[in-house]
């Protein structure tokens, strides 16, 4: 309740009508309501926390506590507390009641007076203005069931709370909480730990998990789903808010590595709902990708639970990954004789299979201009094909005698990673970024990809027209197209299996980004935007970061039809999965590049999907 503001009874006055006693260090007040009447007042403690002044104690009689600072009366919250204790000491006085807590916000400078309020009017402590500490364990639990009041301003976890909990009693069951917990997984060593269940109660009731050493974590950050059998089954006791009650939660730097616990603070008790055994998993991102995204999650919730849970889950592992990757060795073996200045570097990613790259040299070895001016790396992606790509590239050098390096990184990289590690060992000044299931139609294709960037300075990146292998429209330039269930744009290939007669482009022209599946950049402009961005998970959107981000710069992006490969698409990406996985990788992928680039795509909405 709010404290009254009793000014307007009588003239407030500086002194009290009796201060025989000291409220604070010695025994209770005796304070004068006139006609012979009088009342107690008793503080216990007062001390800091939450940011607020926290005084507990107890009253007999028509008397209110109250606090001012630098001469202002604070804004206070009384809460009435049950004192058996003092009750005892006053026969046929009622223990309801006669103790209180008071709680006032106030910052750490201001000196704080206590001051309290009667029928014969406003008094102020005749003290010095009382010095205000952090609460101690003995001051908490003499505040008895304003304990809870406090703990509803506490931080979950904090030193105070937990100080607060543990003298709180424990409950055997409560009407007004439930909750269930399905699953929890520890990822990595104290990388954190993600849990899921249900924890249904009213509306004043605080949730929260705990791990076996007494750490406490809230679920006001967890993802809330929908739960019709929660509902089904206690909606009769806390109606429709039953509906929402399920719950997936990152919980960052939360150790777990034996149990997990959903408690809850119901009827001025602390309720353990329930127990789980808590899993492992490696602080490997696909592998705790692979468990997160089989987490059923509606649709109309995906992007919440993807900001709450799954981003900030796989982000973290994500960029601890890369971290590493400057501390791991790389190799790299060259076989003939490379071309001693190249006008462009040709980077081809590797990962799964390598069976292609007999395809390429077929086309690379008939191309005269390619063997004299360009500089051919293969980037191996995946360690376990090093060791036989070793002999295989051996055996085509042998049998095409075309020039090439080899380099590898020891770990998966991803797509990006891969292309970064390639740029690195190229030496020439234009990059050309091709998949190893890409194959030009004929020779001769390279030079006027590369006349077209030199001869447009405005465009940062060009690609070229791709079809499949039955001949329809791969690629022709990338749009942005806004998927409204999601609320986020992906990227959209237009024309895709149409004819290449029915491409209206005849020569260069703008578009909003093009594929990473074979994309001509320079170096200078490349490392300019830092490369490609390697914070996707497995294969999407990296492209189309990599164009805006040239964007940022001032740089547009060209595709040039009169050059045409064949694009067998994603051959290497099937060990990868299939189905719901892979959906929900490319919304996980397509959520992130919203969240980095939405406010430009927003912003050309007309122009983005023309």
């Amino acid at each position: 309740m709010k404290m009254p503001i009793l000014a307007a009874r009588a003239k407030t006055t500086e002194t009290a009508a009796a201060t025989a006693n000291d409220p604070l260090r010695g025994g209770p007040l005796t304070i004068s309501l006139g006609a012979g009447a009088s009342a107690l007042l008793k503080i216990d403690s007062i001390g800091r926390a939450a940011g607020c002044v926290v005084v507990s104690g107890w009253r007999i009689g028509e008397v209110e506590p109250a606090l001012e600072a630098a001469g202002q009366e604070l804004d206070c919250v009384l809460e009435r507390v049950r004192r058996d204790d003092v009750a005892a000491h006053f026969p046929g006085r009622d223990a309801e009641g006669l103790g209180f807590v008071l709680i006032a916000e106030a910052d750490d400078e201001s000196p704080i007076c206590l001051c309290w309020e009667s029928a014969s009017g406003r008094c102020r402590s005749a003290l010095a203005p009382v010095g205000v500490d952090e609460l101690d364990d003995a001051a908490i639990a003499s505040m008895g069931e304003g304990r809870v009041l406090l703990l509803r301003r506490l931080e979950v976890g904090s030193a105070q709370w937990k100080a607060l909990v543990r003298s709180l009693p424990a409950g055997e069951g409560s009407s007004a909480a439930a909750g269930h917990l399905e699953s929890a997984v520890s990822i990595g060593a104290g990388e954190g730990a993600v849990v899921c269940g249900w924890a249904a109660g009213a509306a004043d009731v605080r949730f929260w998990l705990e791990n076996e050493t007494g750490e406490a974590r809230p679920l006001d950050a967890a993802s809330r789903l929908e739960r019709s059998d929660v509902l089904q089954s206690v909606g009769a006791r806390f109606g429709i808010g039953a509906l929402e009650s399920g719950f997936v939660t990152y919980l960052e730097g939360f150790s777990a590595s034996q149990s997990v616990v959903l408690k809850a603070l119901a009827d001025g008790k602390v309720h353990e709902l329930h127990r789980i055994g808590c899993a492992a998993l490696p602080a490997d991102p696909l592998a705790v990708s692979r468990w997160l995204f089989g987490i059923p999650v509606g649709e109309t919730a995906l992007a919440r639970h993807h900001a709450l849970v799954e981003e900030p889950a796989l982000s973290r592992l994500i960029e601890r990954d890369r971290r590493s990757w400057e501390t791991l060795p790389r190799r790299s073996h060259t076989l003939g004789r490379l071309a001693p200045d190249p006008e462009v570097s040709v980077i081809v990613p590797l990962y799964g299979r390598y069976d292609f790259v007999e395809n390429q040299m077929v086309e690379w070895v008939r191309d005269p201009w390619f063997l004299a001016n360009a500089e051919l790396i293969y980037v191996i992606d995946d360690p376990a094909l090093e060791a036989a790509f070793r002999t295989h590239a051996l055996e085509l050098f042998r049998l095409y005698a075309v020039p090439f390096k080899w380099v590898g990184g020891v770990v998966n990289r991803g797509f990006s990673g891969a292309n970064n590690l390639g740029a690195q060992a190229a030496r020439a000044e234009r990059l050309l970024f091709l998949n190893s299931d890409v194959f030009p139609d004929a020779p001769g294709w390279l030079e006027p990809l590369l006349a077209a960037l030199n001869g447009r300075p405005d465009l940062g990146a060009i690609g070229p027209r791709l079809v499949f292998a039955e001949g329809g429209i791969q690629h022709a330039g990338m749009v942005f197209e806004r998927l409204d269930e999601y609320g986020v744009w992906i990227n959209r290939h237009p024309y895709s299996g149409l004819s290449p007669a029915l491409d209206p482009h005849v020569g260069l022209v703008e578009v909003p980004a093009v594929t990473g599946a074979c994309m001509l950049v320079r170096r200078s402009d490349f490392d300019a935007v830092g490369g490609w961005d390697t914070g996707y998970l497995i294969g999407d959107f990296e492209d189309s970061d990599l164009c805006l981000k040239l964007r940022s710069i001032g740089l547009g992006t060209g595709y040039l039809p009169t050059v045409q490969l064949t694009h067998l698409e994603r051959q290497s990406m099937v060990s990868l999965g299939v189905g719901e996985y892979r959906m929900r990788v490319v919304l996980w992928n397509a959520m992130r590049h919203q969240r980095r680039w939405g406010h430009v795509l927003d912003g050309d909405a007309t122009g983005a999907t023309q």
